[in-house]
């Protein structure tokens, strides 16, 4: 649990506190998918998205929104690999990259990442108030672009509804449930 008046983390550049700018992710992220199609090695994108944090951010100032996911982007930086990336989405939303993730890695990633978010709690007006997410997840292809790849994951996971992690992929169109 954290009380949101006590974050201060802002993005910088390695994707640490906050997580990374989104130029810097999509850098990133096309660096990995070239990588991927030069040595055909699998690569997934993630994206949470919050459900709740307007609801949530209401009870509080203005400011909880963006402290909120700043510190959801270092929380689950912090349960990823050294080399997997978090970035904060201009929408609110947040994205990782996993290079060498391919669909079942992907999906234990999603899980533990949902799991860890479900133990975050919001103090607002001495009452504890968790956040509700819904992770998407798309995984390359050889006939995906690395913006592709992000906007899939993206559309999965706002279609996905609350509390679910579902794919999307060249074989699964239509993205599956967990």
């Amino acid at each position: 649990m954290f009380d949101a008046r006590d974050l201060d983390a802002d993005p910088d550049e390695d994707g640490g506190a906050g997580g990374l700018p989104a130029n810097t992710f999509l850098e990133r992220l096309r660096e990995e998918s070239a990588r991927s199609a030069r040595y055909g090695t699998p690569l997934s994108v993630l994206a949470i998205v919050l459900e709740n944090i307007d609801e949530v951010a209401r009870e509080r100032d203005g400011s909880l929104r963006e402290r909120t996911t700043s510190y959801l982007a270092a929380t689950l930086a912090a349960e990823l690999r050294a080399f997997d990336r978090v970035a904060r989405w201009p929408d609110g939303e947040l994205v990782v990259v996993v290079p060498g993730a391919d669909n079942p890695e992907a999906e234990r990633v999603g899980r533990r990442l949902l799991e860890r978010v479900r133990a975050v709690k919001i103090e607002s007006a001495g009452m504890r108030k968790a956040l509700s997410v819904s992770i998407g997840f798309a995984t390359w292809t050889t006939d995906s672009t690395a913006d592709e790849l992000l906007e899939r994951a993206l559309a999965v996971a706002h279609r996905a509804g609350a509390e679910r992690a579902v794919e999307l992929n060249a074989a699964a169109a239509d993205g599956a449930g967990f």
